[in-house]
């Protein structure tokens, strides 16, 4: 197969990934001292432009408020049409002269696979599919990826949650911080909804403390198995006092039961 140098460039435009050129790039380029909506307008109407076909249009909210921007981005073929109408001067001469050498570019290139090796175009039908199952089995991975961290992200809570009942060595049951300040656990549990410390559990829970606590670990739920009459077990979920959660009890109230005594 004969080489093929393909050294052109279209001048000062940079492309999205579909290819689109923005609006506000052409204009600056052929036309930057007229007024940009005028330009537009009047490329689409000289070139016989169609939406949806060579050129999109969207709209952009303005930071200061007031009508909405509108965002032209135009296909290369739209380019070249609006650069050889409307182009003067270098900068029309720049994209003529592009548009020349990719046509002179493309045509040998058709020339060169009518008259090239028919083994030579397998091999590079290979490598294309190989490149196109590698670029798929990246976009696998990196959803994959991307689900891993949603599960670490929603996991880490619950980590972080089963951690602190790690770090717990004691933990210490509504019975057992009633017993120091001298009174019932049923005593202990009313005073503390009354002010709103802890509060009816829903579920499996016998109780919660309440949302305003919970950044200072003062205490867990752990599961413990209830056996019914009729033999069968059911697991429920007791709260349960940190070390931390057992002094501050303590501290909070021993003060006033000392006080009140």
């Amino acid at each position: 197969m004969d080489e093929i140098t393909i050294n052109f460039k279209l001048p000062a435009f940079d492309a999205d990934e579909y290819g689109n050129i923005n609006g506000e790039q052409v204009h600056q380029y052929l036309s930057p001292k007229s007024r940009y909506r005028d330009f537009i307008n009047s490329s689409i109407n000289q070139c016989l432009l169609s939406e949806g076909i060579d050129y999109k249009q969207c709209e952009k909210i303005r930071a200061g408020g007031g009508s909405p921007e509108k965002l032209y981005t135009f296909t290369p073929d739209a380019v070249k049409a609006i650069g050889m109408k409307k182009g003067t001067g270098e900068q029309g001469k720049a994209i003529r002269d592009y548009f020349i050498e990719a046509e002179k570019t493309g045509r040998q290139l058709a020339d060169a696979l009518k008259n090239a090796d028919p083994a030579v175009l397998r091999k590079l039908a290979d490598v294309s599919e190989q490149a196109q199952k590698l670029e798929q089995n990246n976009r696998i991975l990196e959803t994959s990826l991307e689900c891993a961290e949603e599960t670490i992200k929603n996991i880490k809570p619950m980590a972080e949650y089963g951690q602190k009942i790690c770090n717990s060595k004691n933990t210490y049951t509504a019975t057992n911080v009633a017993d120091e300040l001298g009174m019932s656990a049923n005593k202990l549990n009313t005073i503390l909804r009354q002010r709103g410390v802890i509060k009816r559990g829903t579920g499996s829970a016998d109780y919660s403390i309440c949302s305003k606590f919970k950044k200072y670990d003062l205490a867990v739920h752990l599961s413990r198995p209830i056996t019914h009459s009729n033999g069968e077990v059911e697991t429920k979920l007791q709260l349960r006092w940190t070390r931390k959660g057992f002094d501050w009890l303590l501290a909070q109230l021993g003060e006033k039961q000392e006080k009140g005594a």
